[in-house]
């Protein structure tokens, strides 16, 4: 169907322009995916296009996921579907109509599922015919000029399907035609507000992406918080990356830094900075009801990253490898939570004394043989046994400080 009487049939009494304007609406107001399907649906139910399952994806900026759908249906309402990358239903994606229409380029395409014309002609049409659909429609919406190319990297695909006995008439594919392209615009809206989201939670974490998102941007852009600092560096990392392919060593790299980033976000911590083989991690007070839920939280986080990497160096026994040496320093204290760097180039961190001390308290895991070490700010607010390891001066600090380790487990 081709989009020539879109504007000449809109008007203001006319309910797909009403939709139309809804759809308008809802993007100003920075409306989600699931709310302008859900929406749009059931407006065209309401205007009499007999509806009774849509779906509309996209593909995403997002390090886990590569496409974003969602399938609304009259009888059961709206579901996500995420797709991994290098997920097993890339074949299924193949052999679909949607990727027919980017393949091609083709805008649209109409199908019969029922009855002596049927054209059952993907197999996603067989399994929506076996469900009582009669009719199908599928649309792609890139968010280009019309041949750049056949990849669509950046649009909407989507379709409609009816159980409607007589299937589609004339006029519901017409009101749909009408409105594919207004929803494909709000739904670019939504898609390019979640990719900013998406990138700035990938590589700033998400407490510091949402104040990037909310306008602190300028270098100086901070403000002073208590904090519990999480200090973590691989050891040994020099003469591993010498001695192994440097895929090998990237490979092992991240399954290190992603045990301890996994159990500092599952804890309620934020990985702020990876610097090399080392990790930096926060859990604000703000997020805790107390200075000790905090300083516990950070110990949880601690002992389900240990569990990580000893998960890791039982596998790595089993092949003959050595286990991979670590350490996790604890620290508690003030820190300027804000933008530093160039003119034209910041980054969002931590800076001050606790931080500093934070990364010195993990260098002595080393020379105390233990893969963590905490300060007594933190040991005093331990939740759990703690064990001291005496009185140490720290790099570049004067005095000493008295710094504890994670008592051992019993049992």
């Amino acid at each position: 169907m081709d989009h020539q009487s879109e504007s000449d049939a809109d008007s203001d009494s006319d309910p797909i322009s009403a939709i139309n304007h809804w759809l308008c609406e809802q993007a100003l107001r920075d409306a989600a995916v699931s709310t302008l399907v859900t929406g749009c649906c059931k407006r065209l139910v309401a205007a009499g296009v007999p509806l009774w399952r849509c779906v509309v994806g996209f593909d995403v900026l997002h390090p886990l996921y590569e496409s974003h759908g969602m399938v609304w249906r009259a009888d059961a309402g709206i579901e996500a579907a995420d797709h991994l990358h290098g997920s097993e239903e890339e074949q299924r994606w193949q052999q679909s109509p949607l990727n027919h229409l980017v393949v091609t380029d083709t805008p649209s395409l109409n199908r019969v599922l029922s009855g002596p014309d049927a054209q059952l002609d993907f197999p996603v049409l067989h399994e929506l015919a076996d469900a009582g659909a009669t009719a199908y429609r599928a649309f792609m919406r890139p968010f280009r000029e019309p041949g750049q190319g056949q990849a669509l990297d950046d649009g909407l695909v989507g379709s409609w399907a009816t159980r409607q006995p007589s299937g589609f008439t004339p006029s519901d594919l017409r009101a749909l035609a009408r409105i594919e392209s207004r929803l494909a615009l709000a739904c670019k809206v939504a898609v390019r507000e979640q990719t900013a989201r998406n990138i700035l939670e990938a590589y700033l974490g998400r407490g510091t992406g949402r104040r990037v998102l909310t306008g602190q941007i300028r270098r100086g852009d901070g403000e002073i918080i208590p904090a519990v600092i999480l200090f973590s560096d691989l050891r040994q990392s020099t003469a591993l990356a010498a001695s192994l392919p440097l895929p090998t060593y990237l490979e092992l790299l991240n399954r290190f830094l992603e045990c301890i980033a996994d159990a500092v976000q599952g804890h309620g911590g934020e990985v702020l900075r990876f610097i090399g083989d080392a990790a930096l991690a926060i859990f604000p007070m703000s997020g805790f009801d107390s200075p000790a839920a905090a300083c516990e939280a950070a110990l949880s986080a601690t002992r389900a990253a240990q569990a990580a990497v000893a998960a890791v160096n039982d596998q790595r026994h089993t092949q003959g490898e050595a286990p991979l040496a670590y350490g996790i320093g604890l620290h508690m204290g003030d820190v300027l939570y804000g933008n530093i760097g160039s003119r034209d180039r910041i980054e969002f961190t931590v800076i001050g004394p606790a931080a500093n001390e934070a990364a010195r308290i993990e260098g002595l895991c080393r020379t105390l043989l233990t893969p963590v070490v905490m300060s007594a700010a933190v040991a005093t607010h331990a939740q759990c046994p703690v064990v001291s390891l005496g009185c140490h001066r720290l790099a570049g600090i004067d005095g000493t400080q008295e710094v504890f380790t994670l008592a051992p487990c019993r049992g």
